[in-house]
């Protein structure tokens, strides 16, 4: 007679769901209708606007091997459990969906009803595209998130459900996506004061202290003052845990770039280079190849739409790898775990 194990009956469950299939392919859809529009804007592009390529070549070399040898937990478990992925698949669709309507003649107006205003001396818009992003990426975060903890609780066991991980996280991850933000813009003059490095040691630093912070905020305090506060302690207590990922991951994006180009210009060789510092927050699946866009800006060329989205897609995989390997080592048996 054959042994069944309570968990092998609930992967069964699981992954012969309905429901699931149908996540699967909601998912896959998006992310093939995104990259084919993207595809037909690149149609009818400049020369210049190929040398995105290059940058797609290094990427696509680059984040796969990075995944496999810096977030050696993080590879097992996207090519174990690839519906890990179907979160990303639906919001990138979503998202993008917002930025189409946006570009109505009708419709677009109503996104460009926001607020304006100056925090400490910087100049601050806030449409209602931005609004809507935000509650995009926000469903995404807590969604995700849910998921990867049960992945790691059960043994690669997922109920994909989408609205039981959205309204019990949804509210904490809006939360957190304005403080990570809204911190790190505070904190812009008085970084800029100190210099350029003043400027890159506010990247650094505020990444560490918050590089839990979302999936303990999320899934583990009582409330959300308390969950903060664990999440800052969690990430500054246990830096030392994933200082190498958290490095690789700023780098990548491009933190600190330095890019260079060579053009012929009337039977001369005419160089130009570019060095810059960058702050952001990649607490919220941040997948903005920098390198590419300063490059793009350098030679004042717009960058080739389908290059752009799949190099979007691949730096969410990036920033997903990093939200496993952190989730992996929090403590089990903390509050956080439970």
């Amino acid at each position: 007679m054959t042994d069944v194990r309570p968990n092998d009956m609930l992967q069964r469950s699981a992954s012969e769901s309905p429901s699931v299939f149908w996540y699967r392919v909601v998912s896959a859809a998006g992310v093939a209708i995104v990259l084919l529009l993207a595809l037909i804007q690149s149609f009818g592009a400049q020369p210049l606007q190929y040398r995105s390529l290059y940058w797609l070549i290094a990427a696509v070399i680059l984040v796969p091997i990075t995944i496999r040898f810096v977030f050696r937990d993080s590879w097992r478990a996207l090519i174990q459990t690839p519906d890990l992925l179907i979160p990303f698949g639906i919001a990138w669709f979503a998202s993008k969906a917002l930025t189409w309507l946006a570009l109505l003649p009708y419709v677009g107006r109503f996104f460009l009803i926001g607020w304006q205003g100056n925090v400490v001396g910087v100049p601050l818009t806030v449409s209602s595209q931005v609004i809507f992003n935000g509650i995009v990426w926000s469903a995404f975060a807590s969604w995700q998130i849910e998921l990867i903890w049960q992945y790691l609780r059960h043994d690669r066991i997922i109920d994909i459900s989408l609205w039981p991980p959205i309204r019990r996280g949804f509210w904490r991850a809006f939360s957190i996506l304005i403080l990570g933000h809204g911190v790190l813009l505070l904190a812009i003059i008085p970084a800029l004061a100190a210099g350029i490095f003043g400027f890159l040691i506010l990247g650094i630093l505020w990444n560490v202290l918050t590089v839990a912070l979302m999936p303990v905020a999320i899934s583990g305090s009582p409330t959300l003052i308390q969950g903060i506060r664990d999440g800052l302690f969690t990430s500054w207590k246990m830096k030392q845990n994933w200082w190498i990922q958290l490095g690789t991951q700023l780098m990548m994006l491009g933190i600190m770039t330095y890019v260079w180009a060579i053009d012929q210009e009337g039977g001369r060789y005419l160089s130009e280079s570019s060095f810059a510092v960058s702050a952001f927050w990649v607490g919220a699946f941040e997948n903005d190849f920098r390198w590419h866009s300063k490059y793009m800006a350098m030679i004042h060329v717009a960058p080739l739409p389908w290059a752009v989205a799949v190099l979007e897609m691949l730096f969410i995989l990036l920033a997903i790898s990093m939200k496993i390997y952190v989730i992996k080592r929090l403590p089990v048996d903390s509050e956080v775990a439970q």
